[in-house]
């Protein structure tokens, strides 16, 4: 099914040439869609386990794992794995855009697919080199309290990392704003364009990249192995930190992300479920991305928003700061781990726990 899907956008990609589409642009989709079906089958094999973790409660105990997995994973390798991901993701968009001078949107469009295929590949790998349960990794969605309550700390979440880029931000935007302008405030970071029919795919793109591929592997990647890994090593208290550090560095919102991947390993450590961090992370994204994309449409375009514009609107921050911070630092108290907690693959009673205190 998958095949003739590809094989069908390759003859309608053939159809537009032949009616007028320049042979770049046509180049550069087709490439563009051929990083999609590589992304998209490592991924739908990731989803596939997921849905099978998923589907039915596993046994109520499992024998205590001899010898653990985690313990022949390093984290080098993992961190040397994300490095090449960037060099690749980054090489994906350079030929991409090389391929499409007139400047369409699919290079950037493509960087997810390029980056977050290649991280998706080599966690397949390790699983099948160092016999990663995934099932047990993933556990089951919890029940309904904690399932809603993980759900709602999305958007205290969300107005803190808004509320944050303006801390940040706006001392930055003084001393160099043209940099600030062009690399924070343009939303065709997220949003290619919204100016014509050809624009469809690289937006479609850029929506699926966000809202399906960044949350699966990034949550994989970091709460399901780099957090095990470094819990083995030095604990999971200073797992926890490390790995929300990382997070941080690697977003445009250091301080949002940081605590986004706090939450989001408390989450994973509480409800033993992975795919509960998933869900969560997939919602704070389609509420970004829903966001950006409205404000482009609403404003006609994203080269309208300016550093002055930026300046402007210090008061929306401060609103979503106050609103975020009543709930932001009772939560970090009260979910603050300690190295007596044990991280999901250590479990021998493999449940959620009935509720989140």
């Amino acid at each position: 099914m998958f095949i003739r899907i590809i094989r069908a956008a390759a003859a309608t990609f053939a159809i537009v040439a032949l009616m007028g589409t320049a042979v770049a642009i046509y180049a550069a989709a087709w490439l563009a869609a051929l990083f999609t079906g590589c992304a998209a089958a490592i991924l739908l094999g990731l989803v596939r386990m997921m849905w099978t973790a998923t589907a039915s409660r596993p046994p109520p105990t499992q024998p205590p794992l001899s010898p653990n997995p985690f313990d022949a994973i390093t984290a080098r390798s993992l961190l040397a794995l994300l490095a090449a991901a960037f060099v690749v993701g980054g090489a994906v968009v350079v030929l991409v855009s090389y391929l499409d001078p007139a400047g369409s949107g699919y290079g950037d469009a493509s960087l997810g697919f390029g980056m977050y295929g290649f991280v998706a590949l080599g966690l397949w790998l390790i699983i099948r080199r160092n016999d990663v349960d995934f099932d047990r990794m993933l556990g089951v969605l919890p029940h309904r309290r904690p399932f809603l309550t993980s759900l709602a700390s999305v958007v205290p979440l969300l107005l803190f990392s808004y509320g944050t880029v303006w801390i940040v931000y706006y001392p930055l935007s003084i001393v160099w704003p043209e940099p600030v302008e062009r690399f924070l405030l343009s939303d065709d970071l997220l949003v290619a364009s919204t100016g014509g029919i050809h624009e469809v795919g690289p937006n479609v793109m850029m929506a699926v990249g966000l809202v399906v591929i960044a949350p699966i592997t990034e949550e994989i990647f970091f709460r399901g192995f780099l957090l095990h890994r470094w819990a083995r090593t030095w604990g999971v208290e200073a797992a926890v930190i490390a790995t929300s550090v990382v997070f941080a560095v690697l977003h445009a919102d250091p301080l949002g992300a940081g605590l986004f991947g706090f939450a989001m390993a408390v989450i994973y450590l509480k409800t033993r479920s992975l795919t509960m961090v998933i869900l969560c992370h997939a919602l704070n994204n389609i509420i970004a991305y829903g966001t950006a994309l409205g404000y482009v449409i609403l404003w006609q375009g994203p080269e309208t928003y300016t550093v002055a514009d930026f300046h402007r609107e210090w008061w929306t921050a401060a609103v979503a700061l106050a609103i975020a911070i009543p709930w932001v630092i009772p939560f970090v108290r009260r979910h603050w781990p300690n190295n007596a907690w044990q991280v999901p693959y250590d479990f021998v009673d493999c449940r959620p726990l009935k509720a989140e205190n």
